[in-house]
C-alpha cells in the first residue's frame, strides 16, 4: 500500500507480479496493448543520469577536504550505474 500514495490522485498505481520480471513483462505489454511508455527503472540513459546527480549531489557537499570512498548499499546495482 505504501507504494500507492506516491503521486497521488493524478497517477494510476499498477501493482503486478511478484517479482522483477514478471512486473517487467507486464509493463512491455502494457507499452504494446494500451501504448503506454515505459520508464525503465535502471536501463535509460535518463534514469542514468539522474542517478549519477547523487554523486555530483555528493562531491558538492564535501568541501572540507578530498574524497577518499564512497560506500554504497544496494539491491541490484542501479544506483550504482549512475
Amino acid at each position: 500500500n505504501s507504494v500507492r500514495v506516491h503521486g497521488g490522485p493524478t497517477v494510476e498505481v499498477r501493482l503486478f507480479g511478484n517479482n522483477y520480471d514478471e512486473a517487467a513483462s507486464e509493463a512491455k505489454r502494457l507499452e504494446k496493448d494500451e501504448g503506454m511508455s515505459m520508464i525503465h527503472p535502471f536501463d535509460d540513459p535518463y534514469v542514468i543520469a539522474g542517478q549519477g546527480t547523487i554523486g555530483m549531489e555528493i562531491l558538492k557537499e564535501c568541501v572540507s577536504g578530498p574524497l577518499d570512498a564512497i560506500f554504497v548499499c544496494c539491491g541490484g546495482g542501479g544506483m550504482l550505474f549512475g
